[in-house]
C-alpha cells in the first residue's frame, strides 16, 4: 500500500453511496463501466458482490470527478481496476490514490491526488 503524507496531497475528493441504489441492468452498467471494468464484474458470482463491485467503481469515479481534472469528466474516461490484493486503483493516472470502505448498505471512496 502506498504511504501518503498530507503534504504530498494536492487535492482530494470523496463520495458516499447507498449501495441499494445500484441497479444491475445493462443500460446502467454500460453507462458507468468501461470494458475493463465489465471484465472484472464478470468474475463476480452473485448479485450482492456485483452490486458491491459497481458501488466501489461508482464511488471511486465520483470521488475522482471531484478532483476537477480536465481529462476525467466521463465515466468512460476512467477505469477503476483492482490489484491482486483487491485494492482499487485508477488505471489512467497513477498519481490518484484510492481508499474505499463498505459498511452495511453504504460504500465510501476517497481519491487523493498526489503532487
Amino acid at each position: 500500500m502506498d504511504k501518503l503524507n498530507l503534504v504530498d496531497v494536492k487535492d482530494l475528493g470523496i463520495d458516499l453511496l447507498k449501495t441499494s441504489r445500484i441497479k444491475l441492468n445493462d443500460s446502467f452498467i454500460n453507462r458507468v463501466l468501461t470494458q475493463k471494468e465489465k471484465d472484472e464484474l464478470s468474475t463476480k458470482v452473485n448479485n450482492n458482490s456485483k452490486k458491491q463491485y459497481i458501488a466501489t467503481v461508482w464511488c471511486c469515479k465520483e470521488a475522482i470527478f471531484k478532483l476537477n481534472l480536465d481529462n476525467f469528466n466521463s465515466y468512460q474516461n476512467i477505469s477503476i481496476l483492482h490489484d491482486k490484493n483487491g485494492k482499487p486503483y485508477c488505471d489512467e493516472n497513477k498519481k490518484i490514490i484510492l481508499s474505499v470502505s463498505h459498511e452495511k448498505n453504504y460504500t465510501i471512496a476517497i481519491a487523493f491526488l498526489k503532487k
